[in-house]
């Protein structure tokens, strides 16, 4: 599965978008990290195609395998490259929740998006990227205070970890 991920990979950066999906969806079949990320992988190619229902389902699906105990854990998500590792909450299960949150604002569902949102912040609080999703959405949905707090709990809790998020710094 590893090596129809990183063909993938290889073929997107070269643009071959179609082979690079096929690629992808040789390493989907069985529930592991590597499944979960080539499915996002395939959400990706499937984004860029103007396919966006489709790409959100295929997101649901690999965040779903990234959630399911059989994996080891609950919630857990490995780095892109589906290597194993991680822990609840992790950066690839979080990656993943950020793209099912980009996925639903490029389809025109900003309160979808801030909906899927604010789940995907109770999964994975710590991760910059996905506030930074959050807030995106929460502003498109019309919803600026929304935006204002999640940004806001994030620096907070940065700086209560003695994290110096850049990032976030920015915003403040």
């Amino acid at each position: 599965p590893v090596l129809h991920l990183n063909r993938g990979i290889a073929l997107a950066a070269q643009g071959r978008l179609q082979e690079a999906r096929r690629s992808f969806k040789r390493c989907t079949g069985k529930a592991s990290r590597v499944a979960a990320q080539c499915r996002h992988n395939v959400a990706w190619v499937l984004l860029e195609q103007g396919h966006a229902d489709r790409a959100i389902q295929t997101l649901s699906e690999a965040a779903a395998l990234l959630s399911a105990p059989e994996n080891g854990s609950k919630g857990s998500g490995g780095p892109e490259n589906g290597s194993k590792g991680g822990r609840s909450g992790g950066a690839g299960h979080a990656r993943i929740l950020g793209s099912l949150v980009a996925a639903r604002l490029r389809r025109g569902d900003a309160a979808g998006a801030w909906r899927e949102a604010e789940a995907a912040l109770k999964i994975a609080p710590s991760s910059t990227h996905l506030r930074l999703q959050a807030a995106l959405a929460a502003r498109t949905a019309g919803r600026p205070s929304d935006a204002r707090k999640v940004l806001q709990d994030g620096i907070a809790a940065g700086r209560g970890l003695g994290i110096d998020d850049p990032p976030l710094q920015l915003l403040q």
